[in-house]
């Protein structure tokens, strides 16, 4: 018996051990972008005309500060011997937490803050050259100094030709693993994922690559040529495949191709179905990511529409496309809401330095853009706020809400068919029926947006006038109407009455909520005070650096 427990106190010694020599094995591997550069990858001799280092700025930036966190140790030599050992994984955590911060507070919305609901994206290269692009004024990125740190940290480790190389996949080894037609890997590569074009499970066009989300294809697909990035956008937000939709659409907004392909035009571009991307992303419930995917395409479709002062080009500025305020701080980019939006400036103002004539016409180009983005129906008659309500999708459903979407907007397509009134009635009288507080008060929101008529962002009601009879009987009535509504009208004396209009009451810190009263803002406090604009990410620099999906060949 005891030679029994000997022996099996040293086999569980033994597989201690084991494991240990496992995990420390494991720490050793390479990951990412170190990865990349032990693997000793020939590079692609020159750049690809379509991929010029002019157009990867963003994403080598954020190859870099990847890289940034999986350095350990750094150490540096000076000019008298002394050596300096630095670690800058925890400035580098620091700094991405910064930046998401800023991009989760409203009206921005583009990243679940801590504590909430939705489920956490995986923070990769495109996403933060998304980010980076359409989010950070210049002047967010010189105070948060992103360049001068990255260059600091990596640039031992990287040059700009391998920061470009990694950042697009340019390896000749690559090139030719992803390469469908490569006979020698298409038993190694047979289990490849869902997405594949055959030949070793390796995409043949954009659609196949959106919906696999393989970015080593998408650059191999790029320089040879495929251009159906309508195909492979709708795919990749029906699939909610976060990457490859910030990898289609940081290429649009360099105006791949001298802008053939505008944001626009691929964003609104109809299936076989008559359905556009927009549709395809709120027909995403089952992802978790429908609310972000809509997000981007209108922040990306608004960003293409910013006017440069600095260079006069549209299409290359950055900043929120939705601030009550009107502007964001800087005097490069500026910002506002749609008619409908969660806000109550009904413009977008230029910052204080722009004297240009053409400013008025690219805000209203802007404005109708976002309005055709968000309100454009299928063949069916089908609108994208319609096919939120139809599936329940209550992501896609309040970040519609956020950005002023409707359930028919006739501006953009005209009167709403007969058959099809009668159907949307039925439809949200149906799903108004749920027991859930947060479905009826959105169901609530989007025909008061419907309707144009200011709204709760809690409750989804709208104010109701107050009338105060006298004591004199006057015969002559006339019809107050109230100001927030088209619809509704009250017939009270003319004489004898005093009518009072219930005001919504902003947000004090953010400016931009609105709620009946404090009840509502009680209630509605415990999910707005994650997207507040003194809100912030949680601090856990250690999650935000395990989290990081680098790129890896």
């Amino acid at each position: 018996k005891n030679g029994r427990n000997r022996s099996s106190n040293s086999s569980k010694n033994s597989t201690d051990k084991e494991n240990e020599n496992e995990n420390e094995n494991d720490k050793g591997k390479l990951i990412g972008v170190c990865k990349y550069l032990s693997s000793g990858f020939t590079p692609l001799p020159n750049h690809h005309h379509r991929l010029p280092m002019s157009s990867l700025q963003e994403e080598m930036l954020a190859v870099r500060l990847i890289a940034a966190t999986e350095i350990v140790e750094c150490q540096k030599e000076y000019h008298d011997g002394t050596i300096e050992t630095f670690d800058f994984r925890e400035r580098a955590a620091n700094i991405l937490n910064k930046i998401l911060s800023i991009v989760a507070r409203a009206p921005l919305s583009m990243f679940p803050a801590s504590g909430s609901e939705d489920r956490i994206p995986p923070i990769t290269v495109h996403l933060l050259a998304f980010y980076f692009r359409t989010c950070l004024s210049p002047t967010m990125m010189k105070e948060l100094a992103i360049a001068e740190f990255c260059k600091e940290a990596t640039d031992h480790l990287l040059s700009d030709d391998q920061a470009y190389a990694i950042a697009a996949h340019a390896f000749e080894e690559v090139e030719s693993i992803h390469n469908p037609d490569n006979n020698n890997n298409n038993n190694n590569n047979s289990s490849r994922g869902s997405g594949s074009g055959g030949g070793g499970g390796h995409a043949k066009t954009f659609n196949q690559t959106g919906q696999g989300g393989c970015m080593p294809c998408s650059f191999r697909l790029v320089r040879s040529g495929m251009d159906n990035w309508s195909e492979g956008l709708q795919m990749s937000v029906h699939k909610g495949k976060v990457d490859w939709t910030a990898f289609c659409l940081n290429r649009l907004l360099c105006r791949i191709d001298d802008g053939k392909h505008t944001v626009l035009k691929t964003i609104l571009a109809r299936d076989q179905h008559g359905c556009n991307a927009m549709m395809h992303a709120a027909n995403d419930n089952f992802s978790g990511f429908s609310g972000l995917s809509i997000r981007m395409l209108v922040q990306a479709t608004a960003t293409s529409f910013v006017y440069n002062v600095n260079d006069k080009v549209r299409g290359t500025g950055t900043g929120s496309a939705y601030n009550n305020n009107g502007r964001d701080g800087d005097d490069t980019t500026w910002s506002g809401t749609t008619n409908g939006g969660d806000g109550d400036n009904q413009q977008l103002y230029p910052p204080s330095n722009v004297h240009d004539e053409s400013y008025q016409h690219t805000s209203q180009e802007r404005t109708s853009a976002v309005r055709k983005v968000l309100n454009t129906s299928d063949l069916s008659g089908f609108t994208p706020a319609m096919a939120c309500v139809s599936v329940v999708n209550m992501s896609g459903l309040t970040a519609l809400v956020d950005l002023g979407a409707r359930l028919w907007d006739k501006e953009t397509n005209r009167k709403m068919p007969h058959h099809l009134q009668a159907a949307v009635r039925t439809l949200i009288k149906e799903k108004s029926l749920t027991s859930d507080t947060n479905t009826r008060n959105l169901f609530r929101a989007i025909q008061s947006a419907t309707e144009e008529r200011e709204y709760c962002s809690y409750c989804g009601k709208c104010p109701t006038p107050t009338v105060t009879i006298g004591s004199d009987d006057d015969p002559n009535l006339i019809s107050i109407r109230n100001s927030s509504s088209s619809s509704s009208s009250t017939c009270v004396p003319a004489t004898t009455s005093k009518v009072t209009f219930s005001k919504l009451l902003y947000c004090s810190r953010c400016n931009r909520s609105r709620y009946c009263g404090k009840e509502c803002q009680k209630l509605g406090y415990k999910k707005h005070k994650y997207v507040c604009s003194t809100a912030k990410v949680e601090e856990d620099v250690e999650w935000y650096a395990s989290n990081i999906s680098a790129p890896t060949p």
